[in-house]
């Protein structure tokens, strides 16, 4: 405070000899890696925050849906990787993974065997946001997924099916056959007519190509307005 004697009344001025340059503020993205390095936490908003709100769009069901009604189904499912443990396979002593993601509510652990790690290990990392598909399955209490296919989430197009009221089980199992027809790495969702003349949506667990001839088959089944890319 400037003051020179604990005890004394007097204040005397002093100058420190020390002076700090001026710098420019540090980058985000690098104060973010300090903070979580020394901190083991993020005091600003966590890079991946982002592309975690805009997930829904891309994935079957949200992590807090699955339920032991899901063991055996085939899912799209996907999260920010929390953790990460490599071991080695007693049978051939390849590497394989099981991961921890988290959709910002609830976590998975999801199960890499070796082919699949082998092929997608160069961005299985804490942090990363990924999209996993893969079958339910149960360890001892907790469900886990099986993963077949990873990707590194990066924002896409989606795809968007209208089904008007009063389509059939016959129609959807032919709209159904038509988009796998078309397999490609767009998402795709179907709007169903709901209650109250409400929309739910319905995130499949594939992706297509939004090909001109798609859309000319779907339009044909389920009318002009049917087929729309975001």
């Amino acid at each position: 405070s400037g003051q020179v004697s604990l005890f004394s009344d007097e204040e005397e001025e002093v100058t420190s000899g020390i002076k700090l340059p001026q710098v420019s503020e540090m980058p985000l993205e690098q104060l973010l890696i300090f903070e979580k390095e020394l901190l083991g936490f993020y005091l600003h908003e966590p890079p991946y925050l982002a592309k975690l709100q805009k997930l829904a769009n891309y994935v079957s069901l949200k992590l807090t849906d699955l339920s032991d009604d899901h063991i055996g189904a085939e899912v799209v499912v996907g999260g920010v990787i929390t953790g990460i443990k490599k071991v080695l396979t007693k049978k051939t002593a390849s590497e394989m993974a099981f991961i921890k993601i988290s959709d910002g509510s609830k976590e998975l652990e999801v199960v890499v065997f070796p082919r699949v790690f082998e092929e997608n290990r160069g961005f299985l990392e804490r942090d990363q946001v990924v999209l996993l598909s893969g079958r339910i399955d149960k360890r001892e209490e907790d469900l886990s997924l099986v993963v077949n296919k990873i990707d590194l989430f990066e924002e896409r197009n989606v795809v968007e099916i209208y089904v008007p009221q009063g389509a059939d089980v016959s129609t959807l199992q032919t709209v159904n056959r038509t988009l796998r027809g078309f397999p490609g790495e767009i998402p795709v969702v179907l709007l169903l007519p709901g209650k109250d003349s409400g929309v739910k949506r319905m995130n499949l667990p594939f992706s297509i190509s939004p090909d001109p001839n798609l859309e000319q088959e779907i339009k044909k089944i389920l009318g002009e307005e049917s087929f729309r890319r975001l």
